[in-house]
């Protein structure tokens, strides 16, 4: 694969700054609460001893594990990433549901665990319209009809 040259629909430039807005803010959030995080982590995954080093790099590995796949789709249109990306957001897309459920049966909003499942959902369903499935499914050598001005 090459790197696409040429400008990118605007989906998938949303999807872009969507996700990266997304995986930064919970990156951010997590170094700001970082005992908390330790905590939580140590909760999850009792097996290992947690400390605060092994957390920051355990953050910045979930940080970078998200990067990865959106550098293949924004600079590289891969198909087989977008499928990838879709699944491992199958989670996002319960949560979202679980958030829903919640509000609705316990009138208890958590606002920045809906608004961060909103943004993810949103950001993959981009990923799914006319001109970002044009794009993706184009060869290296075409032009975008939908990007011509």
């Amino acid at each position: 694969m090459k790197w696409r040259s040429g400008p990118r629909p605007w989906a998938i430039n949303l999807f872009a700054i969507l996700l990266l807005a997304s995986s930064l803010y919970s990156f951010v959030a997590n170094l700001l609460a970082l005992d908390e995080f330790v905590e939580i982590v140590q909760y999850d995954l009792p097996s290992i001893a947690w400390t605060q080093d092994l957390a920051i790099v355990w953050l910045s590995a979930l940080f970078s594990i998200v990067l990865f796949p959106l550098v293949w789709i924004w600079g590289l249109g891969s198909r087989v990433a977008r499928i990838v990306v879709t699944v491992l957001t199958l989670p996002a897309w319960l949560y979202l549901i679980a958030h829903i459920w919640i509000i609705v049966t316990r009138s208890v909003i958590d606002i920045a665990g809906l608004i961060d499942n909103l943004v993810v959902v949103t950001a993959i369903s981009l990923l799914f319209t006319p001109s970002a499935s044009q794009w993706i499914a184009m060869n290296e050598n075409e032009t975008c009809p939908e990007t011509i001005e």
